[in-house]
């Protein structure tokens, strides 16, 4: 379990804010939330391999290994440093080891022990650290790179005492703080170390959970050492989601065609390869064999089509490019086969450029080098200033960003092209090389005058070759050459050919080394080799595969060895492998043959012993879900339902209009029947509504009895039922018991169990079934739109998943709980958050985020107001009962004055219009003309009421009282308003009138839970579509109101969810689904996601204030005239109404009685809302 330490830390102050989540601001913070919702999962999983079991840790283990070694660390950081890790690749230690130095406040590098001992006794020297974090196994390699042993520190806990708590977190450390630095190799042979700080991988490890949706089913594989920055992507895209890391050792990555076997075996579902180990695989129909594989992650180096065209169908296939100064990946896309391969856009919070030698922009289009801004960018190269000055500038438009060296355009589709390097800095296999570096040792070695490197094709793939200017008098030796290189440097930097040239070709204009020059190595064998010819059938079909592999047909001595003769690489191995297994004498060879024995000679020898080798059993995908056989059935039943709804109906219509109507407005007259309308329609609801229960509750009795969690085909016998269910439930006014006791009843009935005093707000939909799934505790508040998932749609299936409410719990605005979820008693899902399937909020915390991990400690009901008194919550619902017909009623107040006047001095009946024996125009033009006059009238009367309930001031309110009464109404107001207004000129100043604060030139849309009179908004602000706006705070029976204010140039996305009593800055943004934080916004900053993250600087075009914020005169009238039009709107029902009333009784009369109701009413019903419908697209 978790330490109650760890608990505490994630309850500090600082990590908290009273309603809203800050995301995590440090690496290891990422990893501690996945702790707390998923300590029992997986983390790592280490197969079984070499005679070694399997090994798994889990996220509350690997924690609390890492907390104990974090204490033991802690004396050694004392302040920001560096901490060396040297653990083997398989060991699962070393994601403890990492998650230690983090929360001990220093930054980590990884040492792979197998590294030649001079680049790692650099690395330690260089990078200053403080401490080692060692095993058995590597304790005594530490005196052979002279670091002190009193700086050794075992991953191991100690054995016989308990494990340590962590330490307290650093003063020092900061999101600025450094987290990790890698070395990638340098211009002078030695490697440069990268120096990432917190927010850069942060930022990385976030967007990832949002872009891909992983989650705890996921397993990750990670083929890449510690050592390398693409390692780091792969851990955190599993740890970031709580999906589990699956490691892949050495022998594992040189699998070849078998690495498809181990994939499937070990079901992963996530795969991040460079191109090159894609190739690898030479699988031929991915899509079938690798059924579990879903996510395809490539990056390193240039992807081809014919990969995308193999790999992508049948799975998301994402191509990433990022160089390791800009935090592993800085640009993505999703590619697809038979399309253009892009490198994509930046990530958020990064930005990239296309910049010309001076650092100008380039057209688009036309190429030039990549630069990137924003977080990724990373602090620079540790120790080497003038390195980070040179290649990390401050750009007057872009700020700081870094000068990648590649070249790349702007495509068509907005996607960066990458087209090469624009340096001397190449990538082989994966591995990013810069020439000089293997230059320079090169000429370190007798006998060597000057020496050249460049990238050519030798047979399959590209390769790294050098050409040597020997001195004539000491020619050096290739065999003791290559042995000393690999002494130096890693493989990848080791050339594969070598040439001798008398002079290196040069510019004629500068004199600099001209590599487009360097000739083309033929393949064949080395001058100073012996040819040594195949002595037998094996020996010679395996000297073939070789030669036609690595030397483009020519002949191969059969004691060379792959790799270091023939420039073999694992590419070229698998090709080869796959070559030999084609024939039946070598269809026994694996690629791990080809790495133990390595020649054509030791490779033919084991074709004698290898056993028979037998058909690999390939594995079918499962069938995906199936629709029910029973879907023509379905569908018939459904369309059957929805004509009788539609002939019902239409007759029901009918006789309301032509016999029910009459008779009633004959005794009262129609005048007298509109103003008691709102008690008529009371009266009418209290008889429909338990009606209409009784029906849907008779019809899911009948048809379902109770639901059961469980999952079912679409279009069969469940889903059908359940959708007939739906289809009575649907029938219940809902919106008209919305926000009131009365819900709760209706939910009851239906089978859901609902505690007392519980609070369900509008918005939130729970029409589609499952009722007997939903268990609501006393005193629980579901905040308005919410959603509760007990019934969804997945792989064709309809699922029904348990929703639990712990007593007194509250769901904010538009949170969000997925089917079998759980808040325990008096838990908090803040807004916007949602908490994933089989995941539970424990008791009386606050969680926050998509998915929602632990935020804080819940808070306590706030102190009422004094003299704040509440309501029966009977009384309060029916008093909002009434309040919402009243509403209604007030557009009928406009009509009936312009028809008395009408009348009056006109001497018309507009009532007359709708009289089916009228042929006089007259009353039809009036009655036209009375909607849209009565229609803009009301939108005053609107405002006019929300000033008459009276001012709320900030405080907290009973939830069922006086206060939370007109907050209801005024809210309804101004919505019903809004649905005519919202986006327009006028709707400002309808705000206005309304009580509200509304700066200059300001452009709203559709807001939503807003208390006029308590908003202030300053000028020349924009808010887009569906924002919460100072939406009062809805928790444990109370209701919290405050003032809210917006500074000028506030810019508010779609959904954003503004709480009460936030107080923004100036030119902000605020995006798309974003809750507005008023202790995190600074002035001018921008801000996105949830949990909510800071973005870079944006670029500020500017823009012709003509356009925007002071259009011409002739712009402004004709944005007038058309927002005017909009008035006329309702006057298309009326009209459609009048016909359709005009209509009817010709037709009923010509007809018979069958043609009539069962055809024409419900045609001509048909017709009319086509038509309706056809109008809203329309607009």
């Amino acid at each position: 379990m978790i330490a109650e330490t760890q608990r505490a830390r994630a309850l500090d102050p600082e990590l908290s804010s009273p309603r809203e989540a800050l995301p995590p601001r440090f690496l290891h913070e990422v990893f501690e939330t996945s702790v707390r919702r998923l300590p029992r999962e997986i983390a790592v999983e280490v197969p079984a391999s070499g005679g070694l079991p399997r090994r798994r840790l889990t996220y509350a283990e690997i924690d609390e290994l890492a907390n104990d070694l974090a204490a033991r660390l802690a004396p050694f950081v004392t302040r920001e440093s560096v901490v060396a890790i040297l653990l083997p690749r398989r060991d699962h230690r070393v994601y403890v080891a990492q998650l230690a130095v983090l929360k001990a406040g220093g930054a980590y590098t990884c040492v792979e022990p197998g590294s030649p001992a001079e680049q790692a006794r650099f690395i330690l020297e260089d990078s200053g650290a403080v401490a080692a974090v060692v095993c058995d196994e590597t304790l005594g390699l530490l005196e052979t790179l002279g670091f002190p042993a009193e700086g050794a520190v075992m991953v191991e806990p100690p054995a016989g005492r308990p494990l340590s708590a962590p330490p307290a977190r650093p003063a020092w450390l900061v999101p600025s703080t450094l987290c990790y630095v890698i070395y990638t190799s340098g211009t002078t042979g030695k490697p440069k170390g990268v120096m990432v700080e917190h927010h850069s991988v942060v930022n990385l490890a976030l967007s990832d959970v949002e872009r891909f949706g992983l989650g705890v089913e996921d397993r990750v594989g990670q083929n890449s050492t510690v050592a390398y920055d693409s390692s780091v992507e792969e851990i955190w895209l599993a740890f970031a989601c709580g999906a589990t890391l699956v490691v892949m050792d050495d022998d594992v990555v040189r699998l070849g065609p078998d690495l498809v076997s181990w994939l499937r075996e070990q079901r992963i579902t996530v795969f991040c390869p460079p191109p090159t180990l894609l190739r690898m695989c030479t699988c031929d129909d991915p899509e079938r064999e690798l059924p579990h594989l879903r996510l395809l992650y490539l990056g390193g180096e240039a992807l081809t089509a014919d990969l995308v065209d193999r790999w992508a169908p049948g799975r998301w296939l994402e191509n990433g490019y990022g160089p390791t100064e800009t935090t592993v990946t800085v640009t993505r896309t999703r590619v697809f086969a038979n399309q253009p391969v892009t490198i994509g856009k930046p990530l958020r919070n990064a930005t990239a450029c296309v910049l010309d030698a001076e650092l100008n922009e380039v057209p688009r289009g036309e190429t030039g080098e990549l630069c990137i801004g924003g977080q990724a960018v990373t602090r620079g190269y540790l120790n080497r200033p003038e390195l980070t000055r040179e290649k990390f500038v401050e750009h007057s438009v872009h700020g700081r960003i870094y000068r990648t060296g590649d070249l790349v355009y702007w495509g068509e589709s907005g996607d960066l092209v990458y087209i090469g390097r624009s340096d001397a800095q190449v990538k082989i296999r994966g591995h990013r090389i810069e020439l000089p570096a293997v230059e320079a040792e090169l000429c370190a070695f007798p006998g060597v005058r000057a020496a050249a490197c460049t990238v050519q094709d030798l047979g399959s793939g590209k390769e790294l070759v050098a050409f040597l200017v020997a001195d004539p008098s000491a020619p050096p030796e290739i065999d003791p050459l290559r042995a000393e290189l690999r002494a130096k440097l890693p493989e990848p930097m080791v050339p594969a050919r070598f040439g001798f040239l008398l002079d290196l070709p040069v510019k004629a204009a500068s004199g600099k080394l001209d590599r487009s020059a360097l000739p083309l190595l033929t393949p064949g064998p080395e001058p100073e080799r012996e040819l040594v010819a195949p002595r037998d059938e094996a020996e010679r079909l395996v000297a073939r595969a070789f030669s036609d592999h690595l030397r483009r047909g020519a002949p191969v001595s059969i004691f060379d060895d792959f790799f270091l003769d023939l420039g073999g690489n694992s590419l070229l191995a698998a090709e080869t492998v796959s070559a030999l297994r084609k024939t039946g004498l070598t269809a026994a060879l694996t690629v791990r043959d080809v790495y133990e024995a390595r020649t054509v000679a030791a490779l033919a020898a084991r074709i004698a012993s290898a056993p028979p080798r037998e058909a690999p059993v390939r594995q079918i995908r499962p069938s995906a879900p199936q629709v029910s056989r029973r879907a023509p059935l379905s569908a018939a039943v459904q369309l059957a339902c929805i004509l009788a709804k539609l002939v019902i109906g239409s007759i029901a219509a009918y006789v309301g209009i032509f016999y029910l109507l009459p008779l009633v407005a004959g005794d009262l007259g129609a005048t007298s029947l509109l103003l008691l309308a709102p008690a008529l329609a009371l009266g009418a609801l209290g008889v429909y509504a338990p009606l209409s229960l009784l029906v849907a509750v008779a019809a899911k009795k009948l048809l379902i009895g109770r639901y059961e969690p469980g999952r079912h085909p679409y279009l069969g016998s469940l889903y059908l039922r359940n959708w007939v269910v739906q289809q009575t439930a649907r029938a219940i006014p809902w919106e008209m018991i919305e926000g009131t006791v009365f819900k709760n009843y209706f939910l009851r009935a239906l089978g859901a169990r609902i505690g007392r005093d519980v609070h369900i707000h509008r918005g939130v939909d729970l029409r589609s079934g499952g009722w007997d799934l939903l268990e609501i505790g006393d005193g629980a508040t579901i905040g308005r739109d919410a959603s509760l998932g007990l019934v969804e749609f997945q792989d064709q299936q309809i699922v029904f998943g348990r929703i639990t409410i712990g007593a007194h719990a509250t769901l904010d605005t538009r949170a969000r709980m997925a089917p079998d979820s759980e808040m325990e008693e008096g838990a908090v899902l803040t807004a916007l958050s949602m908490v994933p399937s089989h995941a539970t909020v424990p008791a009386g915390e606050t969680w926050h985020g998509v998915p929602a991990a632990f935020l804080g400690v819940a808070q306590p009901a706030p102190p009422l107001a004094a003299g704040a008194r509440p309501w029966p919550a009977r009384l309060h619902g029916v008093a909002l009962l009434f309040a919402r017909l009243t509403i209604a009623e007030l557009s009928y107040l406009p009509l009936l004055a312009l028809a008395a006047a009408c009348q009056r001095f006109w001497g018309i009946d507009w009532l007359a219009a709708f009289n089916p024996a009228s042929s006089d125009p007259r009353p039809v033009l009036a009655a036209l003309g009375i909607t849209a006059a009565g229609f803009a009238l009301v939108l005053p009367l609107e405002a006019l009421a929300a000033r008459l309930l009276g001012a709320v001031r900030p405080g907290t309110y009973p939830l069922y009282g006086w206060t939370s009464l007109a907050v209801f109404i005024k809210e309804r107001l101004l919505e019903s308003a809004g649905n005519s207004l919202s986006g327009t000129l006028l709707w400002p100043r309808w705000l206005r009138w309304a009580g509200m604060r509304v700066g200059r030139k300001c452009e709203v849309s559709t807001i939503m839970e807003v208390v006029p009179e308590l908003v202030e908004i300053g000028d020349e602000c924009f808010f887009a579509d569906g924002i919460y706006l100072g939406r009062p705070w809805l928790h444990r029976g109370t209701l919290t109101a405050a003032r809210t204010v917006f500074s000028t140039h506030t810019f508010l996305g779609n959904h954003v969810v503004v709480p009460a009593g936030a107080e923004l800055p100036e030119e902000i943004l605020v995006g798309i689904s974003t809750v507005a934080d008023a202790g995190q916004i600074r002035p001018g900053s921008s801000w996105f996601g949830n949990p909510t993250f800071e973005l870079p600087r944006r670029e500020v075009v500017e823009a012709d204030r003509s356009l925007t914020f002071d259009p011409a005169w002739y712009r402004y009238v004709n944005r007038l005239f058309w927002e005017y039009l909009r008035m006329a709107v309702p006057v298309i029902p009326v009209l459609l109404g009048i016909l359709w009333l005009k209509a009817i009784p010709g037709w009923h009369e010509t007809q018979t009685a069958a043609t009539f109701y069962a055809l024409t009413l419900p045609a001509a019903a048909l017709a009319l809302g086509g038509i309706l419908v056809a109008l809203v697209f329309a607009s």
